[in-house]
């Protein structure tokens, strides 16, 4: 008996290593770059090093002449980051492309300034934009950035009132879309931007999210065929607002328009931007963001992208949180983790060491 049960611990012992390796090996250990002005091939063999096998580039970067020669090298994925609505160069050259709040003010929050979504020049030419980028870098994916309605989430933090957030879009475009495609109507008392905005939230609120959430989904679909076009292989990330489904009344829906059940099927991974300590919460939200994300879209792959070091607030992100925090964005059901960005996590050679204990398994 003793000596069955010596053998039955063995097994379970080399059974447990074996899951374990398994589950390191199909894991997605992502970083978000924007630039690199070093030497390429270094960088790729600090990235071998550490263990990432998926780079979130930008477009810039993806294309340097070989970039994604020494990505296929060393066995490592490439997905391009795009903006979406979130367009600085479009909006400088016309203006009258920005989304309007419900305020009649253009949308605009510190850095962030948006697009109006519903806007077809402009979807028109993001779309040949995209083809083109997808035909000439010819990455493993496409990571869609910024594909949402006008929001600051990143300043959002948990006791905040769900009224006081930005509506958008209320320019003439989406208002005529809006109430021709549900045969509404607004009083002819209503003529300001402000007094159409406030009835169509009291009058029409359940109507007005249905059609943020159905132009976002939309354009999602438009951009998806037009990449596969290219390249039907090609995976597609969509970056999502970390709010779970019933934070701030529903907002990721109704503030976003980011119904995350209707975009599922239209990409190959979900990606929450789960920066926890910007948004003053615990390591442990981001497991339950990425678990609310699994009870809306349960076949969906989820990667979770998480903060490296401190942004907006002044407090800095310890040791010890960072490691936390990867933990909990690498419990099932996710799928991988993102760390936003290379840039924070090669200045802190103690961050990057919990990365590496991690994924030998020392953690």
């Amino acid at each position: 008996m003793r000596k069955f049960l010596i053998y039955l611990a063995i097994f379970f012992l080399f059974a447990n290593s074996s899951c374990n390796n398994l589950s390191m090996k199909d894991t997605l250990i992502g970083v978000k770059i924007y630039a690199h002005d070093g030497d390429l091939a270094e960088l790729f063999e600090e990235w071998n090093r550490v263990g990432i096998n998926l780079i979130l580039a930008s477009p810039e970067l993806a294309s340097k002449d070989n970039f994604m020669s020494l990505a296929r090298s060393h066995s490592m994925r490439v997905f391009v980051i795009v903006p979406t609505f979130f367009n600085t160069d479009a909006l400088d050259k016309d203006s009258s492309l920005y989304s309007i709040t419900s305020l009649g003010e253009k949308a605009i929050d510190d850095w962030v300034e948006f697009i109006c979504p519903n806007r077809s020049e402009y979807r028109m030419s993001h779309i040949q934009d995209l083809k083109t980028l997808a035909a000439e870098i010819q990455p493993d994916g496409i990571s869609l950035d910024f594909i949402r309605y006008f929001v600051f989430w990143e300043k959002v933090f948990p006791d905040q009132i769900y009224d006081n957030f930005p509506q958008t879009c209320f320019d003439d475009d989406c208002l005529g879309r809006f109430l021709t495609g549900y045969n509404l109507t607004i009083p002819d008392t209503c003529i300001s931007v402000n007094e159409k905005a406030d009835f169509i939230l009291q009058q029409y609120q359940q109507e007005w999210t249905e059609f943020k959430c159905n132009t976002i989904s939309g354009y999602v679909t438009e951009m998806v065929e037009a990449i596969r076009s290219v390249n039907p292989e090609i995976e597609i990330n969509f970056h999502a607002v970390p709010w779970k489904s019933t934070d701030f009344g529903g907002g990721i829906r109704s503030i976003a328009g980011q119904d995350l059940k209707q975009i599922a099927p239209l990409v190959d991974y979900i990606s929450p931007m789960c920066y926890h300590h910007m948004v003053i919460q615990s390591p442990e939200w981001v497991h339950e963001v990425v678990n609310d994300i699994a009870l809306q879209a349960p076949d969906e792959r989820i990667l979770p992208s998480i903060q490296v070091s401190k942004a907006y607030l002044e407090t800095s992100i310890s040791e010890t949180e960072f490691r936390d925090a990867l933990i909990e964005a690498l419990r099932p059901p996710s799928d991988g983790v993102i760390f936003w960005s290379w840039e924070a996590l090669e200045e802190s050679p103690e961050k990057l060491k919990v990365v590496r204990d991690y994924i030998e398994g020392n953690l």
